[in-house]
């Protein structure tokens, strides 16, 4: 019994030890992913091979993210009025103290005002702008994949390049509900006759300091 005591006593340290250790790398790697999170970058879509056909997937694949007029773009050659998506994971009310579940952007160069990205909660376009403007919609969790090269929101990487005729342009929608955002919906819908979709996913480049 005395040496049973005598063993635990010595091994108590040793646990405590390694807790402390494991609780030291845990707190680190918070702090990595953290300051990985502040770290401004730009976004480009990216399509399968088998996503789309070679002409859609010429216009998606590496296209740019770029901010207009309240809505998103891909853009492979972004407009003189179209400013690249510039951001960074911030905190967001909506979610716990602490938290980087929102996502914002620069909207401008000069002056760098920035505004909150979100999901329009009856269309599913991407858009931008300020507070009350996002309210009633879906502004995260966003978040991004394990190995923390992609965007997610919600826990997926739910997007969709959307041609839309009218603008003959590809607009940024998330497909919430996964089924497409309801294409094809015809003129009776949101979308006009033509409205076509790809799946895809959104990269982030780190952004020149």
């Amino acid at each position: 019994m005395v040496l049973g005591i005598l063993a635990l006593a010595t091994a108590v340290p040793t646990i405590i030890g390694v807790n402390e250790a494991t609780k030291g790398t845990q707190d680190h790697e918070q702090k990595r992913r953290d300051a990985n999170r502040k770290q401004r970058s730009h976004l480009i879509s990216l399509c399968e091979l088998t996503a789309a056909s070679g002409r859609d997937r010429e216009q998606i694949h590496g296209a740019k993210v770029v901010l207009r007029d309240g809505l998103m773009y891909l853009e492979k050659n972004p407009r003189k009025d179209s400013h690249p998506f510039t951001g960074v994971y911030h905190p967001h009310p909506m979610f716990a103290p602490s938290n980087m579940s929102g996502l914002v952007s620069t909207v401008s160069q000069d002056p760098p005002l920035l505004r909150w990205v979100f999901v329009d909660s009856k269309t599913f376009e991407v858009r931008y702008g300020g507070k009350a403007e996002s309210e009633g919609h879906i502004v995260g969790p966003w978040d991004w994949t394990d190995d923390e090269n992609n965007v997610t929101l919600e826990g997926w990487e739910g997007f969709l390049a959307i041609w839309v005729p009218h603008e003959k342009a590809w607009k940024l929608y998330f497909d919430k509900n996964d089924d497409g955002c309801g294409l094809p919906r015809g003129t009776k819908g949101g979308l006009p006759r033509g409205t076509k979709g790809v799946e895809i996913s959104l990269r982030r480049i780190l952004a020149a300091s």
